[in-house]
């Protein structure tokens, strides 16, 4: 009887440990589903069909404080063009498509194409780079993604440039509102997991009765002394012409 009883003791612990690991297993892919998701909500939140905006960027280092402004242009997860319209960089443009960023500056009639490495080089002398103000929406096709903690009203996100992808950062912490999914802080990182560049939404507003942050800062954490605000006003959501991604637009 005893022995039986033992005997029975055993399985019924076997049993448990199976259920357990299998119940940690669930945990942990359900973990792994549910950040990819709320990484393709995070996508969502920022995209539109067509995005029209004014925007400042206000640029503080050793020298001073200075704006640039500019007029922005979205289309869907990948195409975004920037005109810029204060008095020195009048004229200057910056146009993404798909993976490529084309410089235009109309002194020299000259156009730089940008890939790479180049992705984080500052633009305009600012803490922001290239990748920062013209990212595409499209996340999970360059990182895998981890779902850290939910505290605090925020969903912590781990991302990790996936193997033979080469973004600006090899590492992101985002930081997102559980509630519409913006991202209210975030840090970047380089291969040495060294923090390179760190984010701070600073006010939300909406386009189209839908959230979306109009004021946000950046700090280059390996230069001392800088930091640059990007605000953003007259939001609109009207179709926008094809052309106006068009390389060959870009001198008009």
């Amino acid at each position: 009887m005893k022995f039986q009883f033992k005997k029975n003791l055993i399985k019924m612990n076997k049993s448990l440990a199976v259920m357990m690991a299998a119940g940690a297993f669930f945990v942990q892919n359900a973990f792994a589903q549910s950040a990819e998701t709320i990484v393709n909500k995070a996508d969502e939140a920022r995209t539109f069909a067509y995005l029209s905006f004014k925007g400042a960027m206000t640029i503080k280092d050793k020298f001073g404080v200075r704006t640039i402004t500019m007029n922005s242009y979205a289309r869907g997860k990948e195409d975004m063009l920037m005109e810029f319209t204060s008095v020195e960089e009048k004229g200057q443009k910056i146009l993404r498509t798909q993976k490529e960023i084309y410089l235009y500056y109309p002194d020299a009639e000259n156009l730089v194409r940008i890939q790479g490495a180049g992705m984080r080089d500052s633009m305009m002398g600012s803490d922001a780079s290239y990748e920062d103000i013209t990212r595409d929406k499209k996340t999970l096709d360059q990182y895998d993604a981890k779902l850290l903690t939910t505290e605090d009203g925020l969903y912590k996100i781990e991302l990790v440039a996936k193997k033979g992808e080469h973004p600006a950062y090899y590492k992101q912490i985002w930081w997102l509102d559980k509630k519409n999914y913006l991202q209210q802080k975030g840090e970047y990182y380089s291969l040495s997991d060294k923090l390179l560049k760190k984010y701070v939404a600073l006010k939300t507003g909406s386009i189209d009765g839908r959230p979306y942050v109009v004021q946000f800062s950046l700090q280059n954490m390996l230069t001392k002394g800088t930091s640059t605000t990007v605000s953003l006003s007259g939001g609109s959501t009207k179709a926008l012409p094809a052309t106006k991604f068009s390389i060959n637009n870009l001198s008009f």
